[in-house]
């Protein structure tokens, strides 16, 4: 008796259902056996397809988990293509493909099964849920000691190619060049003839426009939408890289007389133009910018910071041709194509899904990966720190000063884990860019990548209060800002290693802000052999740095700096001099100090910048008002206690007998009392931005502070001027001494 396999039940673990394309495929892949037990669903990038980490079960036994990739069948048939030409025996730490696919019949799916490099012995997660759960220093693992590791070696099998042009590679990232849609009519005189070797990427097309298609290949066809996708019919250029002129076709009518097929030149297809690319990507973006004019050369941030409008520059930056690295890529490399087997000993990177595996640019899988970086692990970590999208500029630029060495830059709270994976893929991408090391080559296909991520319907939802597509457009004005202020050029290769060294000293432990700080004011990592050759050279080098740090906004900081001090000295000195003997001198005096507690913290609070500056909302007057009482709150209270201070040290060396404070002690003082009165305003407005978030939030208690500092000063010079001649008498000192010994008598008792 023939023996009948029976389909497999489909046990579904995982947080989504099953669609119906993916059951039949799994039941066709595993005929046969008993039960396929499914663990969790791997988010599969852009294309549609699903990945799934299962186990499958016979009736002899359960096999090891393996993962199982689901997509329509042309996406199948070339992944198992770029597969065996670019990754099979030349990338190891890779779930390599078990088998040929298996398609599902009658419905255009099929499947590809790989096996795990662990066996699945291990716990297993993408790398994008392996980055929400790892502190820094697992991500500098993970990175730079397994998955860049393992890629140089397809990367690093390179050649340089001059004059690449952005386009050919980087054009089928974005919208279609033309959206068309299908007419029955015949080709007409008003209509225009568009061919490959007739194609201007740049050309305007009005909307309505007529034109007759002849000779474009057919790349995509989907049945359920009635569109087709066509594409240049030679997709390589002489150095093999890809080229692309993409259309799609809408309302196709699919006749049994005229069977369209992938692979198809079409002969004549006539259609009307209902859009072009900018038109698609100002269609993804003006829901989520509601208030931004889309069409405009440039477009401002709230704070007013006006940057690049990357859709207006879009044609200009497609022009652009760099000297270039090509190697082998893998093509797709986002978050969710590498996964993370490990436990509490070990951990190892593998790749997925080689679906756009090919010989291309070879800083494709960095910008790949970094775009994955924003589009998905950024925008949970702002929505929980209650950031907003345009925070991106703010985290571009930071690391834009890192990237080309020119400082060592902390991130914005809450994102260093962000910024650690950002910082190792910058100084993966040092090594592949052209021979001129101008990061204009890395930023401009960022910028395409970013842009062309707004033409995907899984980044349409809103993470928290954010949208994904916000942030991915605010990135590419920030790398376009970049690019043009000409600052692009890599500074030398120690520098830039001192910098990234140093960063992440800092986002991985802490432990050694002191000397990064020392080293970010002195620069002494810096320093060329030659200057590093004695003291003197030295010497001249930190000179030099110090000169160099000085800009317009420094000079305006230190000169009201040199002016409050002098102020202080002139109106706190007087009275630490307690020699006012008359009761109208002493008023006098008074009226001084009093001046200085209502005029130096209001003015400290309006030449100073707090700490997170550049993150801290000031929208609306009440933000701004909000923002200056903070500064001048905290000016105020650290001007108090250190003017108290010298006049504590001006009384005990008066009662020392040795007369009144000099002067060369004096200063000084009032020195101490500006500085912390400056320190206080840039750290008061800080410590309320990590306590309520970016927009300006007072304490309950600062404004009683603030007015219990106010009316306190007050009175203590009130007092100071009632019982001066009791103050300046000697034996005050002792009287002193015995009120301090006994309030640390009594503070003792009281903790035992």
């Amino acid at each position: 008796m023939r023996q009948v396999n029976l389909p497999p039940v489909i046990e579904n673990d995982s947080e989504t259902p099953l669609p119906d394309e993916v059951t039949a495929v799994l039941t066709h892949m595993f005929n046969g056996y008993r039960r396929i037990v499914i663990g969790r669903r791997f988010q599969s990038g852009f294309s549609g397809a699903a990945v799934y980490l299962l186990r499958p079960i016979r009736p002899d036994g359960a096999e090891l988990p393996t993962v199982v990739k689901i997509a329509p069948t042309h996406l199948i048939q070339q992944e198992w293509q770029a597969y065996q030409a670019c990754i099979h025996q030349r990338l190891s730490d890779i779930t390599p493909i078990a088998a040929a696919p298996v398609y599902a019949p009658n419905i255009g799916w099929g499947g590809l099964r790989y096996l795990l490099v662990g066996a699945g012995q291990f716990q297993t997660a993408s790398l994008l849920d392996y980055c929400h759960q790892s502190d820094p220093a697992d991500i500098t693992y993970i990175l730079a000691e397994r998955l860049f590791q393992n890629l140089r070696t397809i990367w690093g099998q390179q050649k340089t190619v001059p004059e690449f042009a952005l386009r050919d590679s980087y054009d089928h990232l974005l919208p279609v060049n033309l959206l068309l849609a299908a007419t029955d009519s015949m080709p007409t005189s008003e209509s225009h003839l568009l061919t490959p070797d007739t194609v201007l990427p740049s050309r305007t097309w009005p909307t309505g426009t007529h034109v007759t298609l002849q000779g474009f290949r057919i790349t995509k066809i989907d049945h359920d939408q009635r569109n087709i996708t066509l594409n240049l019919p030679l997709p390589l250029t002489h150095d093999g890289t890809p080229r692309s002129y993409r259309l799609r076709v809408q309302n196709v009518s699919f006749q049994p007389d005229n069977p369209y097929q992938t692979g198809q030149i079409v002969k004549s297809l006539t259609g009307r133009i209902m859009a072009v690319r900018n038109d698609l990507l100002r269609q993804q973006l003006q829901p989520v910018l509601p208030g931004v004019d889309l069409t405009t050369k440039e477009v401002s941030l709230p704070d007013g910071t006006v940057l690049p409008n990357p859709l207006t520059h879009l044609d200009i930056l497609l022009k652009q041709r760099f000297d270039v690295r090509i190697a082998c890529v893998h093509g797709d490399l986002h978050l969710e194509n590498v996964l993370v087997e490990y436990d509490s000993h070990s951990r190892i990177t593998q790749l997925i899904d080689f679906g756009q595996a090919r010989y291309d640019h070879v800083l494709h899988d960095l910008l790949r990966l970094e775009s994955s970086v924003i589009l998905h692990l950024l925008p949970p970590i702002l929505a929980e720190n209650d950031y907003p999208s345009t925070l991106i500029h703010t985290l571009y630029q930071r690391l834009h000063k890192v990237t080309i060495g020119q400082h060592v830059l902390t991130p914005p709270p809450g994102l260093e884990t962000v910024f650690t994976a950002l910082l190792h893929i910058r100084h993966e991408a040092r090594a592949y860019l052209g021979p001129t090391g101008d990061w204009a080559e890395y930023y401009q296909g960022l910028t395409l990548y970013l842009l062309g991520s707004l033409k995907y319907g899984n980044l349409a939802g809103a993470v928290g209060q954010l949208a994904p597509k916000a942030i991915a457009f605010w990135a590419a004005a920030t790398t376009q800002q970049l690019v043009q202020t000409g600052e692009t050029k890599m500074k030398n290769t120690a520098q830039h290693s001192s910098a990234v060294s140093s960063m992440l000293l800092t986002t991985g432990n802490g432990r050694f802000w002191l000397t990064d700080w020392l080293d970010q004011l002195t620069g002494w990592s810096n320093t060329p052999a030659h200057m590093r050759s004695s003291w003197a050279g030295m010497s001249l080098w930190l000179l030099d740095r110090a000169v160099s740090r000085f800009n317009p906004e420094r000079v305006i900081i230190l000169c009201a700096s040199l002016l409050l001090w002098l102020a202080a000295g002139y109106l706190l000195l007087p009275l630490w001099g307690w020699s006012a003997t008359g009761s109208t001198e002493r008023l006098l005096v008074l009226v001084q100090v009093g001046a200085a507690f209502l005029l130096l913290p209001p003015l400290m609070a309006w030449v100073t910048r707090p700490d997170y500056d550049d993150l801290i909302i000031r929208e609306t007057w009440r933000q701004r008002s909000r923002l200056y009482f903070l500064k001048w709150a905290g000016a105020l209270a650290g001007f108090t206690v250190f003017a108290w201070l010298g006049l504590f040290v001006s009384l005990l060396w008066l009662w020392s007998g040795i007369g009144s404070l000099p002067s060369l002690l004096g200063w000084p003082l009032a020195g101490l009392a500006i500085l912390f009165s400056y320190i206080a305003a840039r750290r008061i407005p800080a410590d309320r931005y990590k306590m309520y978030g970016h927009k300006p939030t007072l304490h309950e208690a600062d404004a009683y502070i603030a007015f219990a500092l106010l009316v306190g000063n007050i009175a203590f010079l009130l007092l100071i001027y009632f019982w001066y001649d009791f103050l300046v008498w000697r034996g005050m000192a002792i009287l002193t001494l015995i009120a301090i010994l006994l309030a640390a008598y009594i503070q003792q008792r009281q903790n035992k």
